[in-house]
């Protein structure tokens, strides 16, 4: 008696025959392996159909691909196969309806699902073309061009990877390509030279504005500053060029009007003092590092009537002690000085005699371990902020005269009553006070000693304090502030952010702050207030004021309620 194959046996030899190409045999072969599992094993029914497909027989082919379904309904073969046999029987969308409710059954831990869920939406694109629309096709010009003015560069710059056509439509327009920003493109990887040619070509060279960022050709930012007469601003940061090198690059810049250097480019003095001496068209200049004085034969045989903006961090004492003053002398226009002094211990007495040409100054931003004079004739002072670290090397700081114009003030350290400061006609005896006094805006007072409360509150009783808008008492210049004078505060009715730091007042002096200056005051921060409880930052929170705490070195927030 011959032996009876297994469904595994028949599955093995049918697939030999079609491997053969015997399709005859093969159907024979799976058949009888249908047969002897009784109609159990799915992919024998797969097999046969493939076999019918080679046969040309598709309905039969058909017919086992739909009792597939039928029977094995969460196994995704029936479906990959109904849905191929429809494909070549012309019915697409019979086709794209099997794969739908394949993808409705089939379980999503199958691994055979991807593959479905592949053919289902690749004949669903094909059907079902998407309807959207070229915008550049349909809008004006005119409107593409505003639209596009309000995006950032490095997102004008991904616009034209969209498409060529995207690509040469954009390129046509010059105007969005007259501010050029690599910082954001800059900081995946390093810009090629070939882009900054590319900003030119599509700017028609007339670039007005370029921050330049992760990228060192000196030969190519030249080129950029030689062929870009309209160059008004310039910016370097994230840079390796060395201070020669920005040097070379500005000097062809004959237009350039405001010039940056940030502080991973280390600038000495001497060639700061050249840049001002060839680019006598600059109205701004910052530079965020600067590590070494000028030559002491360097000659200051030039002026410097246009620049406004004098901006200078991490200065060394060389140059503060050597070239400073003389800068400052030649800058005669000068409305805005901003001078920081590197973190060192060296410390030094600069006399208020280096601000005697500055009568034209409103902004003056103070930052240095040394002690330094305020100016004198400077009346149109509008804003000062005066941090002068290092309180043993001399007395507190004589205050020369009154600002009238004074609208912000910040003290890194009060050492002495400030009231002088806002008084016009101190230190102005002859001047022409005609005009009202400007009303203070913004207060800041640091200490770091206690100071007397006395001091302190006359200067928020001042009459040209009554307008106050933000007020921040740092280091232990809030130490006298208790329940008992919270009106120091409330009686300031324009406040509308206040800064405490280690103030003794409780949540009843916060609920009556907050009570006297209720529609008014909106954001509270504190900082090492704690005899204040969260019961009181809760019921702030609900009155409308966003409360800021910061307890040992963490911030924490309390949302403002409506």
């Amino acid at each position: 008696m011959p032996r009876t194959l297994s469904v595994e046996e028949y599955k093995e030899l049918g697939k030999t025959y079609y491997i053969r190409k015997d399709f005859d045999r093969a159907l024979g072969a799976f058949t009888d392996g249908i047969n002897a599992s009784v109609g159990r094993d799915v992919q024998l029914y797969d097999y046969r159909a493939a076999v019918y497909d080679k046969l040309e027989n598709v309905i039969a082919a058909l017919s086992d691909a739909r009792y597939m379904i039928k029977t094995f309904e969460n196994d995704p073969r029936g479906y990959l196969r109904a849905g191929q046999l429809l494909l070549k029987m012309g019915k697409k969308e019979q086709a794209l309806q099997i794969y739908a409710r394949g993808l409705r059954f089939v379980p999503l831990s199958n691994p055979q699902l991807n593959l479905l869920r592949g053919a289902h939406d690749k004949l669903n694109r094909e059907l079902r073309p998407p309807k959207a629309v070229d915008p550049f096709t349909q809008l004006p010009p005119e409107i593409i061009e505003i639209i596009m003015s309000y995006l950032r560069f490095y997102e004008r710059v991904s616009c034209l990877r969209v498409s060529k056509q995207w690509n040469l439509f954009l390129a046509s327009f010059p105007s969005l390509w007259t501010s050029m920003d690599l910082l954001r493109v800059g900081t995946r990887r390093v810009v090629k030279p070939s882009f900054i040619n590319t900003c030119m070509r599509m700017a028609q060279n007339k670039i007005t504005y370029a921050r330049i960022a992760n990228l060192s050709h000196r030969s190519i930012l030249r080129s950029l500053t030689t062929s870009c007469p309209t160059l008004e601003k310039l910016e370097f940061v994230l840079s390796s060029l060395e201070a020669k090198s920005i040097l070379e690059i500005v000097i062809p810049a004959r237009s350039l009007k405001s010039l940056t250097i940030h502080a991973d480019i280390e600038m000495n003095g001497d060639v700061m003092l050249k840049i001002l001496k060839h680019r006598q068209t600059l109205e701004e200049f910052r530079v965020y590092n600067v590590t070494e004085g000028a030559s002491p034969n360097h000659m200051y045989d030039f002026e410097l009537p246009r620049l406004q903006v004098l901006d200078l961090r991490g200065v060394c004492p060389a140059f503060i002690q050597g070239q400073f003053a003389s800068v400052l002398k030649k800058a005669t226009n000068l409305r805005e000085l901003v001078f920081e002094q590197q973190a060192r211990p060296t410390a030094f007495i600069l006399g208020r005699s280096m601000f005697k040409s500055l009568s034209k100054l409103e902004v003056l931003r103070i930052n240095s371990a040394s002690v330094v004079g305020l100016p004198r004739a400077s009346i149109k002072l509008r804003e000062l902020y005066y941090d002068c670290a290092n309180r043993h090397i001399a007395p507190a700081t004589e205050i020369p005269n009154g600002f009238p114009n004074l609208e912000k003030l910040r003290i890194g350290d009060m050492q002495c009553s400030l009231l002088p400061l806002l008084d016009p006609r101190h230190g102005n005896e002859g001047a022409d006070l005609s005009e009202q006094s400007a009303m203070l805006k913004y207060l800041s007072i640091g200490c770091v000693s206690e100071a007397e409360w006395a001091d302190i509150e006359a200067l928020l009783f001042h009459a040209r304090a009554r307008e106050l808008t933000e007020l921040s008492l740092e280091g232990l210049a809030a130490a006298g502030l208790f329940d008992v004078n919270i009106e120091s505060i409330t009686h300031l009715r324009c406040l509308r952010s206040l800064s405490l730091d280690s103030a003794p007042i409780t949540g009843i002096g916060i609920k009556e702050l907050i009570t006297s200056l209720k529609g008014t005051l909106k954001y509270l921060t504190l900082n090492a207030c704690d005899a204040i409880g969260r019961d009181a930052v809760d019921w702030a929170a609900r009155q409308g004021v966003s409360v800021t705490i910061n307890e040992g070195g963490t911030r924490k927030k309390a949302a403002r309620r409506r």
